[in-house]
């Protein structure tokens, strides 16, 4: 740089390269006037910015973060019209404060955890399972009681420690390991071969179906029936009659009490006799008790060695 001069030279040649060299030289101004003196200044000039290959990559990585932003817009609006994504909704589930609603068919993966499960209004609630439907509670807090439904396609099994059916709020069937107990005006037993009991039987009335005007019939095929009772053993009919009928026989016996027949004609019909007609004398033997009959003009002692 030459003295005395206000202009400014820098040493070099600036098409030697875009980017000149810095040129360092002393100085300590402090004034105007220094310049003139021969002071020398050091001068540093360098561009600012990015050229060449690195401003070509940058603009390349901005269109492809521009690009893959838009992609994803477009996907995620792509999602929400397929799925049917709103602010409230997710396809046929449309979620309020207090409930879900479902408008149609969905499919849960997991367990569904409700307090109330309920259908809409006038529709009916299918719940549907290709495998077992399972329905369990449990006692709260945790224990060993508890009570399971499940159903599957041939069987329905309960179980509970307590079964009870009822109708409002009040039980008309109630099973337990202990008893049984029906609580309806009326059981009907529609099968052909009829109720089927492996036990006793306690009741204290059986009756028929007036109605039907089929009767009641009490009835042991191919074993013995036996009525027996603590007190009175009582068999009546208020409009009709009692028949009681055996093959082989029927054995009227007391221990301690009597054999009363107690009715205004006794008819003894089939007793064997010694022929003749008219009015018959009634007999028994003496050892067998063997009932008999002979004619008015005879005696019993006469015909005894006949049919004792």
């Amino acid at each position: 740089m030459a003295r005395g001069d206000n202009r400014y030279m820098v040493s070099g040649s600036e098409s030697q390269s875009s980017v000149p060299r810095p040129q360092r030289a002393t100085s300590n101004p402090s004034s105007s006037d220094a310049y003139d003196e021969g002071t020398e200044i050091s001068v540093l000039t360098t561009r600012i910015g990015i050229y060449g290959w690195k401003k070509f990559c940058l603009y390349i990585v901005v269109l492809f973060l521009i690009a893959l932003s838009l992609l994803n817009i477009g996907l995620i609006v792509f999602l929400f019209r397929v799925v049917n994504l709103d602010l409230d909704s997710a396809g046929p589930m449309h979620f309020y404060k207090d409930r879900v609603l479902v408008r149609g068919r969905a499919e849960f993966q997991g367990g569904i955890t409700a307090s109330n499960i309920s259908g809409f209004d006038n529709s009916t609630l299918l719940v549907e399972s290709n495998q077992q439907i399972i329905l369990r509670s449990l006692e709260s807090p945790p224990s060993t009681q508890k009570s399971t439904v499940v159903l599957d396609g041939i069987n329905v099994n309960v179980d509970t420690p307590n079964f009870q059916l009822t109708y409002d709020n009040t039980p008309f069937f109630t099973a337990s390991p202990e008893q049984t107990v029906i609580a309806s005006n009326d059981i009907v037993v529609e099968s052909p071969l009829g109720l089927r009991i492996d036990g006793s039987v306690l009741v204290p009335k059986i009756s028929n179906a007036y109605d039907r005007g089929e009767g009641l019939t009490v009835e042991s095929i191919g074993q013995q029936l036996t009525m027996r009772g603590v007190e009175d053993v009582t068999m009546e009919s208020t409009t009709n009659r009692v028949d009681i009928k055996a093959q082989q026989g029927i054995n009227l016996q007391s221990t301690q009490g009597d054999i009363v027949l107690d009715a205004s004609n006794l008819r003894l019909t089939d007793l064997p006799h010694n022929g003749g007609s008219g009015p018959r004398h009634l007999c028994m033997c003496g050892g067998s008790k063997r009932i008999y009959t002979v004619v008015h003009t005879s005696t019993c002692s006469q015909a005894a060695s006949s049919f004792c």
